[in-house]
């Protein structure tokens, strides 16, 4: 619980809240819960993705070069903290254009690494792909 707080305080923008009337303070207070939500979420989203890179080192059924890419990204994982994951992946940026026949995808600079995360997580538009290639969805 202490660091839930500390990370309102610290991250969510919880230190003073200076503003002017009740329904200001109540709009501040449920967006700082909302967004303690989403990172109790994500942790718990980490800690289930960490146990899976864990168990498939295990297991002989998946490729070499599968294994070293899963336990570079969970040795990268174990040395993160969580803000610095959040930090990290500050940067990255998803723009989708739609025209007439079709949606074009471009995002900015990633790594192998950070596609295998996002892949993993489930989040889609990570796939495997060169970071100039764009995808068009019809």
């Amino acid at each position: 619980m202490k660091k839930h707080l500390k990370t309102t305080k610290n991250r969510l923008d919880g230190s003073r809240t200076r503003v002017w009337d009740g329904d200001t303070l109540k709009g501040r207070m449920f967006c700082q819960f909302v967004g303690l939500g989403y990172q109790c979420f994500l942790h718990t989203k980490i800690k289930e993705l960490k146990e899976k890179l864990e168990s498939s080192l295990g297991d002989k059924k998946l490729a070499e070069k599968d294994k070293d890419q899963n336990a570079d990204l969970l040795k990268w994982l174990k040395k993160q903290s969580m803000q610095s994951l959040i930090d990290w992946f500050d940067c990255i940026e998803l723009t989708s254009l739609r025209s007439d026949d079709g949606t074009v995808t471009q995002r900015s600079s990633d790594t192998k690494r950070d596609r295998l995360f996002f892949t993993l997580l489930g989040i889609p538009g990570f796939e495997d792909k060169p970071q100039t290639q764009l995808k068009v969805s019809p």
